[in-house]
């Protein structure tokens, strides 16, 4: 650094710190300020002090005083909460039965399994209990189409940035 940027540096350093010296020498003069009580007559005082014995005397006498009697309740009619009865249970409808499932012609034919699932009814037993039957799964395989096979002889960039004559 040269010495003409050295003194230029030196210069705003100092007066910055001149700067700083002067809000805090200004900061403290008003702190000062601020912490002297002013002067008050002593008969503003007295005068004070004697609305506040007055005003301590009425809470004294209001706390001792029996509190007035609270209003009547007004009467109402009573409510009455009408009863919703319970909904009728829905009916029971029996399972359509399942569309036969097609058996794949090159794959042998899985065993049937019968599932039956029995739900109790909610209602009362004047209906017989609904017996749901849950076909087995039927899985269908395809093939899926023969990808192209890639021509051996094509004039194709596979040399991952190398060309011929680079060297």
């Amino acid at each position: 650094m040269s010495r003409l940027h050295g003194f230029i540096v030196s210069l705003l350093l100092a007066g910055g710190i001149t700067a700083g010296a002067f809000a805090a020498t200004r900061t403290i003069h008003l702190g000062q300020a601020a912490a002297a009580t002013p002067k008050v007559a002593d008969s503003v005082v007295v005068s004070r002090r004697a609305q506040l014995d007055k005003f301590e005397s009425s809470l004294r006498q209001a706390a001792a005083a029996k509190p007035p009697a609270l209003p009547k309740l007004p009467r109402f009619a009573p409510v009455t909460i009408p009863t919703v009865p319970p909904p009728p249970p829905a009916p029971v409808q029996a399972a359509a039965p399942a569309p036969a499932p097609q058996p794949a012609p090159a794959k042998p034919a899985a065993p049937k399994v019968k599932r039956v699932v029995k739900l109790a009814a909610a209602a009362p037993q004047a209906e017989p209990p609904v017996e749901y039957v849950q076909p087995p799964p039927v899985i269908q395989y395809q093939q899926a189409p023969a990808q192209p096979a890639a021509p051996t002889g094509s004039h194709e960039d596979d040399s991952y940035g190398e060309h011929e004559g680079d060297d």
